[in-house]
């Protein structure tokens, strides 16, 4: 108790007015900063569905289902917005964090990280993933149709060994 009140000879009405304009300092950052807040809480709502798109995409059974029109519906309104308001959602974050940086002279930081930094490093991220499934799925083509030319050819020449064969059973001659 003797330690607060030694402090209390420190607490000045300037103090108080001090911290009351650092207040509405804050206060109007804040309000500057929500539509930027609010567009980033967008797109981590977006990424984290995009996500759960592409496992729904890569899923070819779903259409063999017996689902509702509702589900149909849903998925529909996945990819609407992944695919379209995911882009423009970040390219108007982009463009406010830009002004914001011209505007504060510092880069607007999310989580001790320049958020433009993040979103890039989020986009090649995608970009690379989509390569690297892109590859493996022109892989698994080429090793497929590499199977297949392989074992036509060995059909083909199957079917005309045994086809003489059997003529050479018959005791017939060609």
């Amino acid at each position: 108790m003797t330690r607060l009140w030694a402090q209390a000879e420190h607490f000045t009405d300037e103090l108080l007015q001090e911290h009351e304009t650092y207040i509405e300092h804050l206060q109007q950052e804040f309000d500057v900063m929500k539509p930027i807040l609010k567009a980033i809480e967008t797109r981590r709502s977006i990424l984290a569905q995009r996500g759960e798109y592409e496992a729904l995409v890569h899923d070819s059974s779903r259409l063999l289902r017996r689902r509702g029109r509702d589900s149909r519906l849903a998925e529909e309104k996945l990819e609407r917005r992944v695919t379209k308001v995911l882009p423009s959602v970040t390219k108007k974050l982009k463009a406010a964090l830009k002004e914001w940086e011209e505007t504060h002279g510092s880069p607007f930081v999310w989580e001790g990280v320049p958020y433009l930094d993040v979103i890039q490093e989020e986009e090649a991220d995608h970009k690379r993933k989509l390569a690297e499934e892109e590859a493996a799925l022109r892989a698994a083509e080429a090793a497929a149709a590499s199977a297949a030319g392989s074992s036509d050819a060995g059909v083909g020449a199957g079917a005309g060994a045994g086809a003489g064969a059997g003529a050479g059973a018959d005791g017939e001659a060609e």
